[in-house]
């Protein structure tokens, strides 16, 4: 729990994202506990946060639970 606490703190890009969902000991528990935010808190948590541009948010929170899906063909968010 304590390494996983450590993790959390240091991802801020889509690549620690990828590694933390496939390279890691605990990959594939993080992929089912992102998967379990994603369906059940992930809108609250967009709509209690400071963010003033929800839309943009809630646009791209489906992109990134397709990623959860398939975590090494995930390179971007946006489709080109």
């Amino acid at each position: 729990m304590e390494e996983m606490l450590q993790k959390k703190k240091t991802v801020n890009t889509i690549a620690d994202l990828r590694k933390l969902w496939t390279d890691h000991k605990y990959a594939r528990c993080v992929r089912i506990i992102s998967n379990i935010f994603f369906r059940k808190y992930s809108l609250s948590y967009i709509f209690n946060s400071r963010v003033c541009n929800f839309k943009s948010h809630i646009k791209y929170r489906h992109r990134l639970w397709e990623a959860i899906a398939n975590p090494n063909g995930f390179r971007h968010i946006k489709d080109y």
